[in-house]
Formats: C-alpha cells, sequence, structure tokens
C-alpha cells in the first residue's frame, strides 16, 4: 500500500466566500470522510491573496479514487450545491498523486506528528521527465533542518506523460519569508511555479 494525497486549491466567488466554506464544511468536506480510504480531511486558509483555501485528504492509496464509493459523489456525480460552487469558483488546482519514498519511510498523515501552525506547499508542475528523487531531495535540504518543521513529504503524478509534484511540509512555528520564494526549490533543470503558506482551519464536527 502506497500512502497518497489529493488536494484541491481555489478561490471561491467573489461575495460567495460564506456559502463557500458552509459548503466546505458541511457537504464537500464530510462526504468525503466517510469514504473508506481517507484519512485525513483538512482546510487550510492562504496567508497570500490566491488561491484562498486549501483542502488535503491523505489516503490509504491512489485506488481510493477509483473505487465506487468515491466515484459516486465526485465528477459526473457532484451535487447540484457542489456544481454550482465549483462552477463560480476561480484559480481552481486539483492534484491526486502517491507519496515519494513511502515503501521506505513510515506511513503517516498530515498533523500526525505534530499540531500544525502554517503549512508550505510547494509545486513543480509539467516536468518532462520523471525526477522523484532530484525533487524529493531538493525539497527535503530546503526545510527539513528549519526549525519548527515537524515533517516533510513529496507526491508525483503523471498526466499526458508530464509530471506534477506537491511537497509539503508542516511546522509548528510560523515560516520564514524566504520559504514562499519559488527560487528556493529550483531543482536541476526543474523550477519551481509555487511555493505559500497556509494556515490551518477549525476542524469542523459533523
Amino acid at each position: 500500500m502506497t500512502e497518497a494525497l489529493l488536494l484541491t486549491m481555489m478561490d471561491p466567488a467573489p461575495g460567495g466566500e460564506a456559502e463557500f466554506n458552509d459548503w466546505a464544511n458541511s457537504e464537500h468536506v464530510p462526504e468525503r470522510k466517510g469514504i473508506a480510504g481517507f484519512r485525513t480531511a483538512l482546510r487550510f486558509e492562504n496567508k497570500a491573496l490566491s488561491p484562498r483555501y486549501l483542502a488535503i485528504y491523505d489516503l490509504d492509496d491512489i485506488t481510493v479514487l477509483q473505487r465506487a464509493a468515491y466515484l459516486a459523489i465526485s465528477g459526473e456525480k457532484l451535487s447540484p450545491w457542489s456544481r454550482r460552487v465549483l462552477a463560480r469558483a476561480s484559480a481552481r488546482w486539483r492534484f491526486s498523486g502517491s507519496r515519494i519514498g513511502a515503501l521506505s519511510d513510515a506511513p503517516t498523515t498530515t498533523g500526525a506528528k505534530e499540531p500544525i501552525a502554517e503549512l508550505l506547499l510547494v509545486l513543480w508542475r509539467g516536468a518532462p521527465e520523471k525526477c522523484d528523487g532530484m525533487i524529493a531531495s531538493t525539497f527535503k535540504t530546503a526545510v527539513d533542518n528549519s526549525p519548527g518543521v515537524a515533517q516533510s513529504r513529496v507526491f508525483v503524478a503523471e498526466s499526458g506523460g508530464r509530471f506534477d509534484y506537491v511537497g509539503i511540509a508542516e511546522s509548528k512555528q510560523p515560516f520564514c519569508v524566504s520559504f514562499s520564494d519559488p527560487a528556493r526549490y529550483a531543482a536541476g533543470s526543474q523550477t519551481c511555479d509555487f511555493a505559500q503558506v497556509f494556515v490551518p482551519l477549525p476542524v469542523i464536527a459533523m
């Protein structure tokens, strides 16, 4: 079993932030929390301007997204409320991929080691070839010895012969401003195109 990650981020429609949060907290997140194989369902808010909201779902493995339970609430089976909210949202980006090094590292989930004060999200998108080792090493070197960092992980997904990479680092104290500089995470010829810091939103008990 190789642990995996589903990640979405977006901006609510102008004037639609209250409905967006109501939808996320009362429908979207609870739906996914109820599916076998979804280990976490956590929401974060961007410290920068956009995209405003991030949702992270730790999965047992990537096949969770191919099972009937998930297919019944996603894609063409989205609820009317989900369709309306998502149609009006902007800056949307979705990722689903498997963890690099998961077979050798102990399985874990977001927030499992320490309470999260801030979460760093770093993206390398559209790599023309697979470069797992280089990306993972670059990210580990950039974040792992920094004060407050509890854990870091890297995930990869292939689409159309290209590769997207997601790096996540969790800290129990604020990150320095330099951690939001994409140049910090250049991996050989593969540039980083996104590095932003998010803060956790309260978990809504349903």
